[in-house]
Order: structure tokens, then sequence, then C-alpha cells
């Protein structure tokens, strides 16, 4: 009895910790993807600006030129890599290869891909010359920083949780166990003749109801 006890409130907790604490673990993956997205796109914005300069005046303005490459070299100091490519084929900044993303970018849609190692941030920038895509790839290890620390700490949480329904399980059904036991062994010695037997009531209400008829 006294483990069968234990075992129901050991699954009981176990629904508990599955039911809230996994959720709470997509949880965190979830907001680290789009932490790191939003920096990718900050980066993208922040390249986007020179990069529209660049695509309308791609020949005559050096000066644009410069500063895009500047734009973008400060941009890559991190982590992640930005990468303009230009409307007449070229791209300055990090090497990356022309994907199919980008071309659907080029048409003017900006949008989020998944890629080999994490993920990428497009920004179309049109001008007369035609349309700029600014690129910046976020790595997969920005994308899940801080994930596993948090399943950690979920799971710690879950097995001090499970660690204390075993032990207040425990006491609880010691306690139950032995009012029974008790009741039990007064009940075999009314049984065997015995009239002076008397058991002293204790445990749940329902148990000491019993003792006291």
């Amino acid at each position: 009895m006294r483990r069968l006890l234990v075992r129901y409130g050991l699954a009981m907790t176990s629904v508990v910790v599955v039911a809230f604490l996994i959720p709470l673990g997509m949880l965190a993956r979830s907001l680290a993807a789009e932490r790191g997205l939003a920096s990718g796109r900050q980066d993208a914005q922040s390249v986007a600006v020179f990069a529209g300069g660049k695509a309308e005046d791609l020949v005559m303005l050096g000066a644009d030129e410069a500063r895009l490459e500047a734009a973008v070299l400060s941009a890559n100091t991190g982590p992640r890599r930005t990468t303009v490519f230009l409307p007449d084929g070229s791209s300055v900044g990090a090497p990356a290869e022309r994907s199919s993303s980008v071309e659907l970018a080029a048409l003017g849609r900006a949008l989020t891909a998944t890629t080999d190692g994490g993920a990428e941030v497009l920004l179309p920038v049109g001008g007369t010359a035609g349309v700029a895509v600014v690129r910046t790839f976020v790595p997969q290890s920005e994308l899940s920083d801080g994930v596993l620390r948090s399943w950690i700490v979920l799971g710690v949480v879950g097995a001090v949780l499970l660690t204390g329904t075993a032990l207040a399980g425990d006491r609880i059904a010691t306690r139950l166990s032995r009012s029974v036991r008790d009741l039990a062994l007064v009940a075999d010695r009314l049984g065997a003749g015995d009239l002076t037997a008397r058991v002293v009531p204790s445990g749940p209400p329902e148990v000491t109801s019993v003792g006291l008829v």
C-alpha cells in the first residue's frame, strides 16, 4: 500500500511536470530563435540604408560604395554574416551563394529562410538600377543560445518536484499504513476472542471513524 501511494503521487506529479515544463522549454527555444532573427534583421536594416544608394548609382557614386562596404564590414564583426547581392550580379560582404531564397527576395519580398547551419534574413532594397538584396546569415548557435541552459534549469525544477513528491508521499503513506496496520491487528485480536483489544484512533478521518466503532 505504501509503495502504491508513492507511485501514484509520482505519476500525478510527472503528468504536471510534462504538462508545464515541456511547453516552457519549447517557449524558451522559440524566444531564443526569435531573438537571433531580430538581431539579424537589425544588421540587415543597418546595411540596407547604404545598399539603396549603391543600387541607384552603382557606377557614379564611389563614395556610396565605400560607405556600403564599411557598413557591411561593421555588421560582420559578430557571429552573423551579412552579404549584399547587387542588381548587376556582384556582391559585397561575406561570401555567400545566390540561393533561390535570394532570387525570391529580389522580386521585392522580404523573408526569412532556413538554410544549412542556421537561417538567413533577406531584405530587398529597390532602386533605379534594380533590386539589391541584403542577406544576413544567423548561425544555429545564436538561434539556440541559452536553450540548453533553460532545459537544464527546467530539468532541475522537475527533479526537485519529483523528489519532494516522493518524500511527502512516503511520509503520508507511512502514517496511513501504520494506522491501517494497527486497526487490522486489533481486528484480528477481536476476531480471536480478545474483547479487551483496543485501538488508539489515528490517521485520516475515514480510518479514525472505523477505530471509534
